[in-house]
This record gives C-alpha cells, structure tokens and sequence, in this order.
C-alpha cells in the first residue's frame, strides 16, 4: 500500500491549519484555485446541508498521481511558482504559498482527496485529529477512500474529487453568502474556465461575473486604464437621470486636480530582495451606488432536465476588491482609505494589479492570502491613488445626494402648493390681484417651507447611539445592519462619532442633544465599561429616562448587571463581548428589527433576510469590533436617598473642598459621605 506523508510540523499544523482563514468562501476557493492551476475547464462545487453536512468541490483537471499528492498537496510551504510558473496547460498559476491547502482544516476535521490520471488512481483521507497527534505515522493518512466518479472527468479520464467531512461551521444558511464570496473572488470566467454550485441535490447554476451588474445602479464612476472606459457608457446609460450622475476616466481627473499619471516608476524589490525600479500602474473602476435597498441580481439556470435554481446576488456591500492575476488578492480595502463620511457607505469598486502577484518581484501577499504587505510601495502606491479617488467621488456623491433630496422637496412643496391653488383658483387670483410681486415670492416660499414640513412630519422615527468614542467601532456595525436591510441611515440615525451622523458643525452640541430627546427617538446604549465616566453619556440615559424614550441595551466589555439607574438592566438588550456566540446573529437580527419597527419602517423585511445582512456586516466588522482598553475613573454613585426624611441628596462641595451629598429639603441637614467605585 502507498504511503502517504503530510510534510509538516504537526504543531505548525494545529496553529495554522484551524485558523489560516476564518470565512467559508475564502477556504472553497483556494480549493477552485487547486483546480484552475490544474488546468481544470470545469469545477462542479455541492453544498450538502442535510445528514452529514459536507462540501464537494470536483474538477475535470489533469488530476495527480500518488506520488504527485505526496509531492505537491502534502509538500506544505513549497513555493509553486518557483517549481511551476506556468501549468501544463499554459496557465500562469494562481498559487504561490503553498499553505493555502491548510486552510480547510480550519471547516472540516476530515478531508478526501481522490484523483485520477492517466488511468491512475490514487486517493487518501487526512483526519486532523489522526495526523496531528504525537505518535501519528504516515500509515495514519488513509486510503479507504471511494473511487472518483467518471461523471466529472475530462475527456481524458482525468480530474480531482476533494470532500470535506466534518464540517466545523453552520453551512445551512450560508448558501448566498458563498456564492456572492465566491462569484466576486475570480477574473477567470471564460469557455477555458467555468465554475458551477449547488446545494444538495439541486441543479448545479453557473457563477459568472457577467451576473454582476453593478452599473445599472450606479450614479458615479472613476475609470482606470482604457479596458474599462466602457463602464462609463454602461453609467452614463442606465435610468437614473442625467442630472444625477458623475462620471469622468482617471486619466481625465488627472488632468484637472494635477495627480500623477500612471504608469509611472516606483522603487520596489526583486524577488532576490534587491532594489530596483517597475512602472506601476492598475486598471478597473470606483464609483458609488445611487441607493442600498433592494439591489439584488439573480442567476437562473435551467438545465436539461428543466430544473431551474435561483440564485441572489447580493450588490449592496459597498467595498473596494483587489484582483491580482485572475484572483482576489484583497477582499475590501475601503476600511484603509474611509473619508468618515456616510458617503463611504455607497463606495463600491473592483481594482486589477497584476504588479502585485508579479514573479520576477518580491512576494507581498500576507501569509493567509487575504491581504498585502502594506509597508510594499506598491500597495502604498495604490491606497494613495484610490484615497484621493474615494475622497473625491464621495463629495460628487454628497453632492448628488443634495441634489436629488432638494428637488424631492421641491416638488413635494410644488405638489402642495398647486394643490392647494388648483383647489382655490378664486384665492389665486385675488392674491394675484392684491399681493406685490415680492409678496407674492414670500407666499411662495412660505408654501415650500411648509411643503419642507409636511415631508419632515411623515418621515420616520429617528434612532439615538449613545456611547462613548472608543466604542464607535460598534456604532458603526450597528448602522451598517441597519444600511443593508435598506434604511436611510443620513435622515435616520443619530450618531456623533460619523460627521454626517452627529451634531451640525453650527449647532452647540448641548442645544441639538436637547432638542433631539424632545423628538421621537429610539435610544441604542452601547454600554462599556467606560461608558460612565462620560457626563455625557450619563446625561442621555437621565435624558431617556425623563422622557421615557423607548431603547435597547447593548453591553461591550461588562454584563448587564453592570448597567446602573435609571436605564433598567432587565431591559430588551444583547452583548457583543463575544463575537463567536452561536446566536448572535439572531439577537442582533431581533435588535434590528425592533429597531426598524420603532422608526416605523415598513415593511419590515423578513428574518431570514435579516439574518444574511447581520452576517454580512459581521464579516465586514468582525476584525473592528475590538472592546476598549478600560481605564478605571473615579465614578460618583447615583443620586441617594437622605436616611433622614427620604428626600433625594444633591452633590455639593463642603468647607474643607471635599465632596458630599447633601439633603435638597429646607429643614434636613442630611449629609452623606460621596461614595467613590472604580
């Protein structure tokens, strides 16, 4: 029999094998990237949800010899492109590594790789738990594995079959997430490399990036090199308005703003790790999304046995992707290059440098392959470029946005105002008859004021974030839950750690606080430990409290019981301190919607939907949601009551400078000593 060896540490693969990659998607493709080296024109991916949950990924590849497992799956660490730069079949491999394979160790404890070439049949099973134990020995990689089915061979009887067992995640929600993961995460898609999914027995449905079509909903668009120039038309096009759209080639802006044209020379390091000078340039395009609600695209796919499956496209999260030699090489950069503004949220863009993944350089990709080496010039040279890119498209947004909200009022105040003439013609004309041109201007600008109202009075409930800054991080994965269920967060919540969120730069921001608890609000406190020593924070649970705003409690860093009066512990309420709580997800889903339900947004979307967008932002946040270093502060307890008449006691300095609590009543000499908590 065959020996199988794994040739690695087994302490190097216990650290890195259960935690290389934290997401499904990412671990799914790195095996559809095995495939594409191996010269595969087809992947057949199979989401089993029910019994066992497993997944199956199947390629009609050129597939390995027994010797070849043992040279290349199980040879961890060897740098591919060294030995192979290019497959059989011509491709420029997308593997480097060598270490990526670990990764699905970190979704299931059981794997099955099954292969056949050239009439060669070799197969193993590697259980984690077997192969990393102190004795393990290479007869503990095992053989009794089912031989591949001819179903999914190429032509030549050729192609690799590897399942994953023991499935370590909840796969049964997740289809969707997958497969937008998955159709954003290759530029191959072409007859030389197609790739297909399904959940149990389903019809497997194509995954192309022609089902992306971002431009039909978008109001802006900065273009980069002439491949993409295109999108410009597609914008320019599509059905919302002329007057509400931005849209220009890189090359253009250049020009106006007196950037640096690409390409251009930057010093970087040979793979030898000797300087030398590369033009540096990219291609692609940023632009932003005229709304977040509803924008979904669907695959459907019917086959030859008239089975249809539909898939959703999800095209609402707004991220930067940089693709690098077929692949992405860095899911989202937009974190790295946010403008703090609450147009960031509707930034969406896709970025191609092959300079990145280029082989006569230094290899710059991060260890997990979901990231670049920033110190690099090259990934410093792009954040600069495409700051001043976001920076730019998001005041044409703002911009856009006035625009479009200034003409709704408009016409809302228009509609009114020819309502209300249409419906008093005789009015009309006797104010025509005796009112000044200048009075008659006054009345018509009365009118669109009172239009202004009218719109102000239906619009929804606002929601109130109390917390303090360190915690804004939070605040800011709450509003993008919020964001992707679709609602309009700018006129909606009531944030003052986001400048378009918070207090306008003109107001004292006492008198707009003030203002705000005397509008219907609902309150969100983001408690931590450090939430009270802010007089602030203090203040807007006394404020909520007198005002009896409804709201919802949300602990960071402590337990409910840490909540003082007059904010009630017993409250409706969810911790984030630990982000891998099996049912965050549902509180949080149930946050939203009492959320939602409390501004009166209608109609509340589904919990299933809910749910997915939860999902979504956690991805996004998940690495940001980092509690607070906590630095005690001395902390004055809550108003007492006197022993003596049981009248409240107010905090007053005594003769000596020293603090005391004091009784309010008249005749009570009352005093108590100001107790301190750390």
């Amino acid at each position: 029999m065959f020996e199988y060896k794994i040739n690695i540490d087994k302490n190097v693969l216990r650290l890195l094998g259960a935690q290389l990659y934290g997401d499904t998607p990412s671990i799914i493709a790195e095996l559809v990237q095995n495939a594409y080296d191996a010269d595969a024109k087809r992947v057949w991916i199979t989401i089993t949800t029910i019994d066992a949950p497993k997944i199956i990924v199947q390629d009609d590849g050129i597939g390995m010899t027994s010797n070849e497992i043992n040279d290349r799956f199980l040879n961890i660490g060897q740098d591919r492109r060294e030995m192979f730069p290019l497959s059989p079949g011509g491709r420029k491999v997308l593997g480097r590594k060598g270490i990526g394979k670990l990764a699905v160790f970190s979704l299931a404890k059981v794997i099955d790789v099954v292969s056949q070439k050239e009439n060669s049949f070799a197969a193993c099973r590697m259980d984690f738990d077997r192969i990393t134990r102190g004795n393990a020995e290479p007869e503990d990689i095992a053989t009794e594995v089912e031989k591949i089915s001819d179903e999914y061979l190429s032509c030549d009887k050729t192609g690799t079959v590897i399942t994953l067992h023991q499935i370590q995640k909840d796969i049964t929600r997740s289809l969707n997430y997958i497969i937008n993961r998955l159709i954003r995460t290759f530029d191959v898609n072409s007859d030389d490399f197609k790739i297909f999914i399904r959940k149990n027995n389903d019809a497997f449905a194509e995954l192309s990036r022609k089902d992306l079509t971002f431009t039909e909903r978008m109001d802006s668009i900065i273009t980069f090199g002439e491949s993409f120039a295109y999108k410009i038309d597609e914008v320019r096009n599509n059905g919302i308005p002329k007057e509400y759209k931005y849209h220009k080639r890189y090359e253009e802006l250049c020009a106006e703003k007196s950037y640096q044209i690409m390409p251009y020379e930057i010093d970087v390091m040979d793979k030898n790790g000797q300087p030398i000078k590369r033009n540096f340039s990219f291609t692609g395009w940023i632009g932003t999304l005229q709304d977040r609600s509803s924008f979904k695209s669907y695959i459907d796919k019917t086959y030859a046995n008239d089975q249809t499956t539909r898939f959703e496209v999800s095209l609402t999260d707004n991220r930067i992707t940089v693709f690098s030699r077929g692949k992405v090489g860095e899911f989202d950069i937009l974190p790295k290059v946010q403008t703090n503004r609450i147009a960031d949220a509707y930034v969406i863009g896709e970025i191609f440098a092959d300079i990145f993944e280029d082989d006569d350089l230094i290899d710059m990709a991060i260890s997990n392959r979901r990231g670049y080496d920033e110190s690099d010039q090259r990934y410093a040279q792009l954040i600069r470029i495409v700051t001043d890119v976001v920076a730019f498209i998001t005041r044409r947004k703002e911009d856009i946005n006035s625009k479009v909200k200034k003409d709704k009022e408009a016409r809302g105040a228009k509609d009114i105002q020819n309502k209300f003439l249409h419906k008093a013609p005789r009015t009309r004309k006797a104010l025509q008859e005796k009112l000044t041109e200048e009075e008659q201007k006054n009345f018509e600008d009365e009118l669109l004021q009172f239009g202004r109202a009218i719109n102000l009075t239906n619009s929804t409930r606002r929601i109130f974030i109390s917390h303090k800054t360190e915690c804004m991080e939070f605040g800011k994965f709450l509003i993008r839950c919020f964001e992707l269920t679709g609602l309009d967060v700018k006129s909606t919540v009531i944030f003052s750690s986001v400048n378009e969120l918070g207090v306008p730069h003109d107001q004292d921001i006492y008198e707009y606080l003030r203002g705000c608890f005397r509008d219907d609000l609902y309150v969100i406190f983001l408690f931590s430990r450090a939430f009270y020593n802010s007089n602030m924070c203090i203040a807007e649970t006394g404020a909520a409290w007198a005002t009896n705003k409804k709201y919802s409690n949300v602990v960071i860093d402590m337990g409910f019981d840490g909540i003082d009066r007059p904010i009630n512990n017993a409250q409706i309420g969810i911790s984030l301190a630990n982000l891998d709580d099996d049912e965050l997800v549902m509180k949080i889903r149930d946050l939203v919607k009492s959320a939602l339900s409390n501004t009166g947004y209608e109609p509340l979307p589904d919990d299933a939907f809910i749910e997915q967008k939860v999902i979504e932002a956690l991805d996004e946040y998940k690495d940001r949601l980092v509690p607070p270093q906590y630095m005690p502060n001395r902390r004055y307890l809550a108003v007492p009551i006197c022993p003596k008449c049981g009248s409240d006691m107010k905090l007053k300095y005594k003769d000596n400078g020293e603090l005391a609590y004091f009784c309010i009543a008249r005749r009570c000499d009352g005093e108590l000593e100001a107790t301190v908590n750390n």
